[in-house]
């Protein structure tokens, strides 16, 4: 990906599906248990980076810019062109801060964009099933009151 998307406020909360993980499972190893989950294939993307209100998605490498790591969150996404969704796999911890503040007690944030009548059946109840994974839950947009931060990339 050669371009560096800009995260957009999410305008209708139907545009956009959320699910919470609760695991010990590192974010590589997560992704690589969805991608076999749901045949998938994520690829990381950079951080988010997070300043004053602002987010934007940026390289990787671009980390040693920041004097402060603290709100990078690092970011893996996934697009299926012929099912027309996107899912974008979100660590919600910082080194100081979370992602979404109201959700301590999620470490993973799944974010979905798209046609929604083509994503796999029973997300949560797969994730839950995996080894490691002690909660997977759908998280309704409309409860979460930082949904702003969540974003949909055009």
């Amino acid at each position: 990906m050669g371009r560096n998307p800009k995260i957009k406020n999410v305008v209708n909360d139907e545009s956009v599906k959320v699910y919470g993980l609760t695991t010990s499972i590192s974010l590589h190893r997560m992704a690589w248990l969805l991608n076999g989950l749901f045949d998938w294939d994520f690829i990381r993307i950079g951080n988010i980076y997070h300043h004053d209100n602002y987010y934007e998605v940026v390289n990787e490498d671009s980390s040693a810019v920041f004097e402060d790591n603290s709100f990078l969150y690092p970011i893996l996404s996934y697009e299926n062109e012929v099912s027309k969704y996107e899912v974008d796999l979100i660590g919600n911890k910082g080194e100081i801060d979370f992602f979404i503040k109201e959700l301590k007690y999620i470490d993973y944030l799944l974010v979905f964009h798209g046609e929604f009548d083509y994503l796999p059946d029973r997300i949560a109840e797969s994730i839950r099933r995996l080894d490691g994974v002690q909660m997977a839950v759908e998280i309704p947009v409309k409860n979460i009151s930082d949904s702003y931060i969540l974003m949909s990339y055009k």
